[in-house]
């Protein structure tokens, strides 16, 4: 990382760059200590690990090589730029939280990852006003197409919140899942007739769990 805070082509050599890991001492969830990182130029990058809160500038170019994004929390609008860039994407992670708003409202708009394997989403942090609601992990993940997805794991607040995406992203890939991880936080209570039901299509889309 430069001077600036930034990743930049003048202080590292990182056109070859093909592994990184970014850590701070800042906890996560202090959103005035996110670290800026720009990897516009790191044109081999095969897997970047964010073990802090990041924010991406977002990406302008494909990605090809990278197929590995491991983020503990990270800005919105840099997470999607940089997933519509990178065509060839297995696993994607993010374990704590997405903040801020995407620029990119169009959410009928499809983001095609079509070799993308494994997909862990967990918004389990709230950062007031910045926090990217669960409506806005709801419209992301509708938009997904994603026909090779093996494992998923997606925590929601509510089944109501998630349940519709789900559907709507099964029934455009037919992935041939087999590990599928859902956790709401009714989990825990009774659940409504609604997210039965809801729950239940979900599940004719997926016959091979």
């Amino acid at each position: 990382i430069g001077r600036d805070g930034q990743f930049t082509t003048n202080e590292n050599p990182l056109p070859r760059m093909q592994r990184t890991t970014v850590t701070t001492f800042y906890r996560s969830f202090l959103l005035g200590s996110t670290v800026p990182i720009n990897i516009r130029s790191c044109h081999l990058l095969e897997s970047l690990s964010l073990r802090s809160a990041i924010k991406i500038v977002p990406t302008t170019f494909d990605m090809p090589r990278l197929r590995v994004i491991q983020a503990t929390t990270i800005n919105a609008h840099g997470l999607i730029s940089l997933i519509q860039h990178t065509p060839n994407l297995e696993v994607l992670e993010v374990s704590e939280c997405i903040y801020g708003r995407s620029i990119d409202r169009d959410t009928s708009s499809i983001i095609s990852l079509p070799v993308l394997t494994d997909l862990v989403l967990r918004l389990r942090r709230a950062i007031e006003d910045a926090m990217f609601s669960h409506e806005d992990l709801g419209n992301l993940i509708c938009r997904f197409h994603c026909p090779s997805l093996i494992n998923l794991r997606i925590s929601a607040r509510t089944s109501e919140d998630i349940c519709t995406p789900l559907y709507d992203m099964f029934a455009r890939s037919h992935p041939p899942l087999q590990r599928f991880s859902l956790s709401t936080k009714d989990s825990y209570g009774e659940p409504s007739p609604q997210s039965v039901s809801a729950f239940e299509d979900i599940l004719t889309l997926i016959p091979t769990l």
